[in-house]
Protein backbone atom coordinates (compact mmCIF):
# COMPACT_ATOMS: atom_id res chain seq x y z
CA UNK A 1 0.00 0.00 0.00
CA UNK A 2 2.67 2.36 0.84
CA UNK A 3 4.78 1.62 -2.34
CA UNK A 4 1.67 2.55 -4.25
CA UNK A 5 1.03 5.30 -3.19
CA UNK A 6 4.50 6.78 -3.34
CA UNK A 7 4.87 6.08 -6.41
CA UNK A 8 1.19 7.20 -7.33
CA UNK A 9 2.90 10.73 -6.15
CA UNK A 10 5.95 11.12 -8.90
CA UNK A 11 3.44 11.36 -12.06
CA UNK A 12 0.63 13.21 -10.13
CA UNK A 13 2.82 15.80 -8.14
CA UNK A 14 3.00 17.64 -11.35
CA UNK A 15 -0.14 17.55 -12.51
CA UNK A 16 -1.30 18.18 -9.34
CA UNK A 17 0.91 21.89 -9.74
CA UNK A 18 -0.64 22.21 -12.91
CA UNK A 19 -4.28 22.36 -11.76
CA UNK A 20 -2.90 24.86 -8.82
CA UNK A 21 -1.69 27.29 -11.38
CA UNK A 22 -5.22 27.42 -13.04
CA UNK A 23 -7.63 27.51 -10.59
CA UNK A 24 -8.65 29.01 -7.52
CA UNK A 25 -6.65 28.24 -4.44
CA UNK A 26 -9.58 27.61 -2.27
CA UNK A 27 -11.07 25.04 -5.08
CA UNK A 28 -8.50 22.95 -5.29
CA UNK A 29 -7.90 22.71 -1.70
CA UNK A 30 -11.58 21.98 -1.02
CA UNK A 31 -11.34 19.35 -3.82
CA UNK A 32 -8.09 18.03 -2.29
CA UNK A 33 -9.65 17.32 0.82
CA UNK A 34 -12.46 15.89 -0.69
CA UNK A 35 -10.66 13.37 -2.31
CA UNK A 36 -8.53 12.54 0.63
CA UNK A 37 -11.90 12.05 2.50
CA UNK A 38 -13.04 9.33 -0.35
CA UNK A 39 -9.66 7.67 -0.31
CA UNK A 40 -10.60 7.37 3.64
CA UNK A 41 -14.39 6.20 3.16
CA UNK A 42 -13.03 3.36 0.89
CA UNK A 43 -11.16 1.78 3.83
CA UNK A 44 -14.43 1.81 5.86
CA UNK A 45 -15.98 -1.20 4.28
CA UNK A 46 -12.50 -3.39 4.11
CA UNK A 47 -14.08 -5.37 6.80
CA UNK A 48 -17.26 -6.56 5.30
CA UNK A 49 -15.81 -7.20 1.77
CA UNK A 50 -14.10 -10.43 0.03
CA UNK A 51 -10.93 -11.14 0.33
CA UNK A 52 -9.71 -10.42 -2.80
CA UNK A 53 -11.50 -6.92 -2.85
CA UNK A 54 -9.23 -5.08 0.49
CA UNK A 55 -5.90 -4.98 -1.63
CA UNK A 56 -7.23 -3.20 -4.44
CA UNK A 57 -9.48 -0.76 -1.72
CA UNK A 58 -6.26 -0.77 0.06
CA UNK A 59 -4.19 0.69 -3.17
CA UNK A 60 -7.21 2.71 -4.45
CA UNK A 61 -7.29 4.50 -1.21
CA UNK A 62 -3.69 5.42 -0.61
CA UNK A 63 -3.42 6.71 -4.76
CA UNK A 64 -6.23 8.28 -3.67
CA UNK A 65 -4.85 10.29 -0.45
CA UNK A 66 -1.87 11.18 -2.41
CA UNK A 67 -3.94 13.08 -4.89
CA UNK A 68 -5.17 14.88 -2.39
CA UNK A 69 -1.96 15.55 -0.50
CA UNK A 70 -0.10 16.86 -3.43
CA UNK A 71 -3.10 18.91 -4.43
CA UNK A 72 -2.83 20.49 -0.68
CA UNK A 73 0.86 20.65 -0.25
CA UNK A 74 2.01 23.25 -2.04
CA UNK A 75 -0.91 25.51 -2.26
CA UNK A 76 -1.00 25.32 1.87
CA UNK A 77 2.50 26.05 1.86
CA UNK A 78 2.16 29.13 -0.54
CA UNK A 79 -0.68 30.23 1.59
CA UNK A 80 0.84 29.85 4.83
CA UNK A 81 3.90 31.55 3.65
CA UNK A 82 2.16 34.74 2.67
CA UNK A 83 1.07 35.69 5.94
CA UNK A 84 3.86 35.16 7.66
CA UNK A 85 6.08 38.02 7.92
CA UNK A 86 8.78 38.10 5.49
CA UNK A 87 11.70 38.29 8.18
CA UNK A 88 10.42 34.80 9.24
CA UNK A 89 9.35 33.19 6.16
CA UNK A 90 12.33 30.85 6.35
CA UNK A 91 12.09 29.96 9.00
CA UNK A 92 8.71 29.36 9.02
CA UNK A 93 9.29 27.42 5.92
CA UNK A 94 11.68 25.15 7.44
CA UNK A 95 9.76 24.14 10.80
CA UNK A 96 6.52 23.24 7.93
CA UNK A 97 8.56 20.80 6.41
CA UNK A 98 9.61 19.24 8.95
CA UNK A 99 5.81 19.05 10.17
Amino acid sequence: MLLSSSAAGLPLAPMAGHQADRHDRAQVIVLGHTIRALGLALLAPIGFVAESLSPVLRITSGVLGVLGFVLLSGLLSGILQAIAPEAQRMGFAVRLSFF
